[in-house]
């Protein structure tokens, strides 16, 4: 079983359980952090030094992923860098048209993340089969 086999069967997804058992905003920050930090235990399956690479990579490829990392990092920086600047695709756009992160996170209820979580868990097992 890969790292981030067992990190996601041992962490996100009874972390996951608890806020959708009991959807609190303590909850589901520490549901995006442990499904956040899925990112370094791919890295470290996939042998690489760090894990920023594969960050951008999987925000680009997953917009549920990409909330819930700037979710996990408002837990610990207040505003991520995605709602100071928001970051420019290849083709120009934001991936959320002009809107910033914090402006859909702020009408985001908790039973719409759980939707968003859920679907971020899902890249992440998917992910997961590839390593």
């Amino acid at each position: 079983m890969s790292v981030l086999a067992r990190y996601i069967e041992e962490v996100v997804e009874p972390t996951f359980n608890d806020f959708e058992a009991d959807p609190t905003p303590r909850r589901a920050f520490l549901a995006a952090v442990a499904i956040f930090h899925a990112v370094d235990r791919a890295g470290e399956d996939s042998g690489r030094k760090g894990s920023g690479n594969l960050r951008k990579n999987w925000g680009d490829r997953s917009a549920e992923f990409k909330i819930v990392d700037v979710v996990a990092h408002k837990f610990k920086h207040v505003r991520s860098n995605e709602e100071k600047q928001p970051r420019r695709l290849k083709d120009g756009t934001c991936q959320w048209g002009e809107l910033t992160y914090g402006w859909v996170l702020s009408r985001m209820t908790m039973h719409e993340f759980t939707f968003v979580m859920r679907r971020a868990i899902g890249f992440i097992m998917e992910q997961s089969a590839t390593i």
